[in-house]
């Protein structure tokens, strides 16, 4: 039966890496389109016509224009149907034109286009999928009293609190799932903005954070937090999940300084070929392991089994970096935790060891890493020290 199980669990979650990779594609198939949202639905209308008089309003040619249509039939009693306007493939510049221009449309009605009594605002937006809507609609009903400006640009919704203030990339991890997902807390003095990587299909979810403020440096210090779900430690996926790690390693600049977190679920305390290939990929981006003690023990069979699945690594050399396991734990993992001194000189020497594994013939090791097991009492002045 736990056999049938995982099986299921993991078809799953193929299915529901394939399903946003064809999200993706399909947001991407609707960027030669635009949305018109207010107009009155009539019988024996002529769309081309309606589309040719708004593209006036707002001085943009229709030139472009290879089909109009509405998102579904008229129906008596129901609200109207948005207009769905489909540029040329050539003509992706007219529709940028298109949405860069609606802002003419302001004040401008339904009755003003049609001539009947509707006098509904009309609005130009981009045409997005199902799950973008939900996340639109969603970032707009838990965000809107807090942010001033919620848009959309190329399919992403974006968010800025204030006139001045920087804009955030809304980014949800995962899509129609249950369970796993990363959530992150920053203070507000850190000014953290969610920055983007590389999408991920092999299971791994991220959720990239730099912080623009906090520390006496200049450049940002990014913050990668991951949840690698523990039912894809089959060989491939192993081999998927190192390479996916190592697109979004390379997305970030050689010298800025990174903390890598997360729940990855590959067991450092076991010296398989899959720990060795992914500490030494670690170590080639220079990140230090910061944790190397028990994070979840279990009883199994009998036996008690002890593991380490939550990792920190960090990249920064000019820094003092002082790490933890606190226990007791409240989940069936401990806590990790870090505490890194930005202005000190790093007073730990490294030291280059070999390496078994082919393909990568040395990595670098700290020598001498804080790494302690500290009860719940000293969580706090550990991270605020």
């Amino acid at each position: 039966m736990g056999s049938i199980t995982n099986k299921y669990i993991y078809i799953e979650k193929c299915n529901t890496a394939l399903e946003q990779k064809v999200n993706d594609f399909e947001q991407a198939s609707l960027n030669h389109n635009v949305e018109i949202v207010g107009i009155e639905q009539l019988p024996n209308e002529n769309l081309k016509k309606l589309v040719n008089k708004i593209g006036e309003l707002i001085e943009v040619s229709s030139d472009d224009v290879e089909w109009v249509k509405r998102s579904r039939p008229l129906k008596a009693g129901s609200k109207s149907a948005n207009i769905l306007v489909g540029f040329k493939t050539t003509g992706t510049a007219s529709r940028d034109r298109w949405l860069a221009q609606r802002r003419n449309l302001k004040n401008t009605t339904s009755n003003m286009i049609t001539g009947v009594s509707d006098k509904s605002y009309i609005f130009i937006n981009e045409d997005l999928t199902k799950s973008a809507r939900s996340i639109l609609w969603n970032t707009k009903k838990q965000l809107g009293q807090v942010f001033k400006y919620i848009w959309v640009s190329n399919g992403r919704i974006l968010i800025k609190k204030a006139d001045g203030e920087k804009t955030t990339c809304v980014s949800f991890t995962r899509t129609n799932r249950t369970g796993g997902g990363v959530l992150v807390y920053t203070r507000d003095t850190w000014l953290a903005r969610v920055s983007e990587t590389p999408h991920t299909t092999g299971g791994p979810e991220c959720v990239s954070i730099a912080f623009d403020r906090g520390t006496s440096f200049d450049e940002p210090i990014y913050l990668l937090s991951l949840y690698r779900p523990s039912r894809i430690n089959k060989k491939n996926k192993v081999t998927q999940f190192l390479y996916e790690l190592r697109n979004i390693l390379e997305s970030l600049l050689k010298n800025i300084k990174i903390v890598l977190c997360g729940d990855i679920n590959i067991n450092l305390l076991d010296k398989s070929s899959h720990v060795t290939e992914y500490e030494n990929l670690l170590a080639e981006f220079g990140l230090i392991k910061c944790i190397d003690k028990t994070t979840r023990q279990e009883i199994l069979n009998g036996k008690i089994v002890r593991s380490c699945l939550d990792h920190i690594y960090i990249r920064a050399p000019s820094a003092v970096i002082q790490s933890a396991v606190i226990q007791p734990k409240i989940a069936d993992h401990y806590y990790v935790s870090a505490a890194v001194h930005w202005e000190r000189a790093l007073p730990c020497t490294m030291q280059r060891r070999s390496m078994p594994a082919a393909g990568r013939k040395t990595r670098l090791t700290r020598v001498s890493p804080a790494h302690t097991v500290l009860p719940s009492s000293h969580y706090a002045s550990i991270l605020v020290e």
